[in-house]
């Protein structure tokens, strides 16, 4: 079984995974001042995606079964977030700006709170998390999300 992920955004996303492990090894003997930005968003990066997409609950009637469908457009959802802040950072957006969107922690509970039948709450979600990222870019909000 091959997966409903593309095998190169898989690679990739592992590859995010890691990164994120080797900083927090890093920040374990160096600590948190002594990180560079970059390195730090890599660290936030994994262990967002691994709480918004990884992790499941099993009690939880929403997210103890999800179907393919409702699984690639979390993973949109997700990748598009790590895009948009990528952009913003590279801007010159602050990291705290980015990490404060209104949005972000709805992206965590979107698993949960979002049943199989109900997609387009996904989709509405992602104009939500779009116009924050818009938001926050103020005037350079060109080419945050595409």
């Amino acid at each position: 079984y091959g997966g409903i992920i593309d095998p190169a955004k898989m690679e990739k996303l592992k590859r995010v995974l890691r990164r994120g492990d080797e900083v927090r090894q890093m920040m374990t003997v160096v600590g948190e001042e002594g990180t560079p930005v970059e390195d730090f968003a890599m660290m936030l990066k994994a262990e967002f995606f691994d709480s918004a997409y990884l992790q499941q609950n099993a009690f939880d009637p929403k997210d103890m079964y999800s179907t393919p469908d409702k699984q690639m457009k979390l993973l949109k959802v997700i990748t598009g977030f790590f895009k948009g802040g990528k952009r913003l950072l590279e801007k010159g957006v602050e990291l705290q700006a980015i990490l404060s969107l209104h949005s972000l922690p709805e992206i965590t509970r979107l698993k949960s709170e979002t049943a199989n039948e109900e997609l387009d709450r996904i989709d509405e979600f992602e104009k939500r998390l779009e116009a924050d990222l818009f938001a926050v870019a103020g005037d350079s909000g060109q080419g945050v999300t595409g």
